[in-house]
């Protein structure tokens, strides 16, 4: 686990888990979607290294938060006769529920 601290990228996280997401829902999430979720959160990523480097939080758990926000951006997305996950998709999913404290 210490060595994954050590090389812990935001941009990394995120667009796996966009990824992910896109493989499993179809949806994709638009390249300015993704940078709405590094850009809020660069400046917690030497925080959130040393949380993890600590064991305070996981990889899996920043995984999932991201993935929150998906979720919540699919239905916003949905609802709003929306074909992707952009940047006021996320903007609007984080404003809704914030799953940690570098999306608030």
């Amino acid at each position: 686990m210490g060595s994954m601290a050590m090389s812990f990228s935001l941009g990394a996280l995120v667009n796996q888990t966009a990824d992910q997401f896109e493989s499993a829902h179809g949806t994709p999430v638009t390249q300015d979607g993704r940078q709405a979720l590094i850009e809020p959160a660069r400046p917690y990523e030497s925080h959130v290294q040393t949380e993890l480097a600590r064991g305070n939080v996981t990889y899996q758990f920043l995984e999932q938060s991201v993935t929150t926000v998906l979720d919540n951006g699919l239905d916003i997305a949905k609802s709003e006769n929306m074909a992707v996950i952009n940047a006021y998709v996320v903007k609007k999913s984080m404003k809704k529920y914030c799953p940690y404290i570098m999306w608030c």
